[in-house]
């Protein structure tokens, strides 16, 4: 697939709220600030630029949508030249201080830290489409998980996606409780840095390297803090509002689609069957989804890996079932698979978790 700027006007006004995250077309306001933050750290713009096909000369626009691919190659070409990897807690700590989205406020105005989650896992589409968001809360074992699983194919751009969305989330928490850090462990599932100093700033001591899922694990005692911001009014009328925003983000063809999935056990899906459910043709709706980067395949793919981690060591539901519930016709086809996702089999997971 092509790389290309989209000058359309009307891409233009549809997209010009799209979240940095978003895996549809971004415009060139959201991708500005990794620069000015690289190039204030002497990186070269032009450099940061290489294949991306933009010009140092297009950052002074407004009227410029990028497509995923290149702002993937731009984040690419940040981890490459950037003197540290802490810019993209920098950044999301930045997002935090500088940006009140609706999303935000609604957060703000949750009871406590566990009802916050649920709502960042409800209302995931006004954040973030390159991740699944999803949330357990604490039960007997004494802690919840929030847990982000990518949906599109982000490469070795992981790290940065990750820990921009883990600073935003974690700052958002700190501001809304009144403490200067939190008990939380934050694992990633990709090997450490060389430096990994920036950790402690951004998140906490507790984090972890080369893990099954990218996830922080929260204490009860910390889903259980009431937020100092807890307006119960407000709260309604900022909820009425992001279900609308939502409703409107799944209009398309392509995000129903991912919806509808979200929705219905992996063992009653079939393109066909979604196809049918959808009014389309299968050749439409592969066309619709493969404009937003992604496939039939892929997003059944994500669904299944975030709710296999889930199910096995929150849930405490058997191998076997949880092979039924992905889809999988027998026990070793799903351990194949998880051990593809993770490096690691079901039932190591269990006996480490």
């Amino acid at each position: 697939m092509s790389v290309v700027l989209l000058h359309n006007k009307e891409e233009i006004r549809s997209s010009v709220n799209a979240s940095p995250l978003s895996a549809s077309a971004i415009n060139i306001q959201h991708i500005k600030p990794i620069i000015k933050l690289l190039a204030l750290d002497g990186i070269s713009v032009s450099k940061l630029l290489e294949g991306t096909h933009l010009s140092p000369l297009d950052l002074s626009c407004i009227d410029i949508n990028l497509s995923a691919m290149q702002y993937q190659r731009l984040v690419s070409n940040a981890i490459e030249l950037a003197p540290d990897l802490s810019f993209a807690a920098r950044l999301g700590q930045q997002a935090f201080l500088n940006h009140d989205s609706l999303l935000a406020c609604r957060i703000m105005n949750s009871r406590n830290v566990e009802e916050a989650m649920y709502l960042l896992s409800q209302y995931q589409t006004l954040l973030t489409n390159l991740f699944t968001l999803e949330f357990t809360s604490g039960g007997a074992k004494g802690f919840g998980a929030f847990v982000a699983t990518p949906s599109h194919n982000v490469n070795k751009t992981l790290p940065f996606f990750i820990e921009f969305l883990f600073s935003i989330i974690y700052s958002v928490g700190k501001f809304c409780i009144g403490k200067q850090t939190l008990p939380i462990t934050f694992e990633f599932a990709y090997p450490p840095p060389k430096d990994t100093g920036h950790y402690s700033q951004f998140f906490s001591t507790l984090v972890k390297f080369d893990q099954p899922v990218n996830r922080a694990i929260i204490p009860t005692k910390v889903l259980e803090m009431p937020l100092i911001f807890s307006n119960h009014r407000q709260a309604f009328d900022n909820d009425k509002q992001c279900q609308a925003l939502v409703i409107n983000k799944k209009n398309t063809i392509a995000e129903r689609a991912k919806q509808l999935i979200h929705q219905t056990r992996i063992p009653e899906l079939s393109l066909n069957g979604l196809s049918r459910h959808l009014c389309i043709s299968p050749r439409s709706l592969r066309r619709h989804l493969q404009d937003e980067e992604t496939s039939y395949k892929l997003l059944i793919e994500s669904k299944r890996r975030s709710l296999a981690y889930a199910m096995l060591v929150h849930k405490k539901l058997s191998l076997q079932y949880v092979s039924n519930e992905l889809g999988y016709k027998d026990a070793s086809s799903f351990s194949r698979a998880f051990k593809r996702w993770h490096g690691v089999s079901p039932s190591q997971v269990l006996k480490t978790d």
